[in-house]
């Protein structure tokens, strides 16, 4: 009876180059997408999306892309409706950076900058309130 070779889990320290390539389409479809937002289409509801980041399925058919809206006049239906409407102008673009098949684009929005506001804004605030009796220790009462 043969013996069958221990499986090999590769190194710790070194990502999975299945992982890797996900990651590196997603880098440049982002960047591609970013460029043709800005310069390409001519929605106005687009001109004021952000592509935060991608990410790509581990077969490279689908792309959630996730955007934030610039500040200014901040029309969240407009920018989805906008996306939409691009999306096959964009999947023809995109067939220019050299993928064998353009993926599917999903296009979410990215609430990570606004929680982040919120999160700055709540800090703010906390550090603007004077402290109330810095005298006393916590846990005693008089």
């Amino acid at each position: 009876m043969a013996r069958l070779a221990p499986l090999r889990t590769g190194n710790p320290l070194r990502p999975d180059a299945g992982h890797i390539r996900p990651q590196r389409v997603g880098d440049a479809i982002r960047a591609e997408l970013a460029t043709l937002l800005q310069r390409q289409v001519r929605d106005p509801a687009v001109r004021q999306v952000a592509v935060t980041r991608v990410r790509m399925s581990r077969d490279l058919e689908l792309a959630q892309v996730y955007y934030t809206l610039l500040p200014g006049d901040v029309d969240l239906r407009g920018a989805a409706r906008g996306l939409r409407r691009a999306q096959p102008f964009l999947r023809r673009q995109l067939g220019r950076i050299g993928l064998r098949r353009v993926p599917e684009l999903r296009f979410l929005h990215d609430d990570a900058v606004e929680e982040q506001d919120r999160v700055a804004r709540l800090l703010d605030e906390i550090a603007a309130t004077p402290p109330s009796d810095a005298d006393d220790p916590p846990g005693e009462d008089a």
